[in-house]
């Protein structure tokens, strides 16, 4: 039998994790970062879909999904159905044709969710540089690139004496 072990965090760096012992644990490491843009635009209209927002709402309408994908840059994919929840309540949902969606309603909720600040999200790319592996790749590149640099110059040398 084989058993697979998932590990999940969203602070690798903090101060009482061991780094060494957390990358240690774990074969593969995969680190998914906040969604881009296209794939916010794609979040917002399918959370709201499914709680039941017709797809011409979304698609075309009062709410303009392209603001709402810029200003959610930053924001986790858990962040996003977060704010799609709180606001689509069903009493919201009933009165979709009385009052149709705006931009404003997703404004607030998104704020009380969780955001990756510029300084965590540099965190994790030096966290996932270290975790894939391409750190000690890289640098063990870098050796090899520098001891065949000092060979050709040591045969330059060596051809000049001759």
């Amino acid at each position: 039998d084989r058993i697979v072990f998932i590990g999940c965090t969203s602070n690798p760096f903090g101060e009482s994790v061991d780094t060494k012992e957390l990358l240690a644990a774990f074969d593969e490491k995969v680190w998914i970062s906040t969604p881009d843009f296209g794939t916010r635009i794609i979040l917002w209209r399918s959370f709201m879909e499914e709680k039941g927002v017709p797809s011409q709402v979304t698609t075309s309408g009062s709410l303009n999904l392209t603001s709402l994908a810029h200003l959610s840059e930053g924001y986790t994919t858990r962040s996003i159905k977060q704010a799609v929840d709180r606001v689509l309540s069903n009493r919201r949902l009933s009165r979709l044709k009385q009052r149709p969606l705006t931009l404003h309603e997703f404004l607030e909720p998104l704020s009380r969710c969780h955001y990756s600040w510029k300084e965590e999200y540099k965190k994790f790319q030096e966290f996932d540089y270290e975790a894939s592996g391409d750190k000690a790749r890289n640098l063990q590149m870098q050796e090899e690139t520098k001891k065949l640099e000092a060979s050709a110059e040591a045969e330059k040398g060596d051809k000049k004496k001759k």
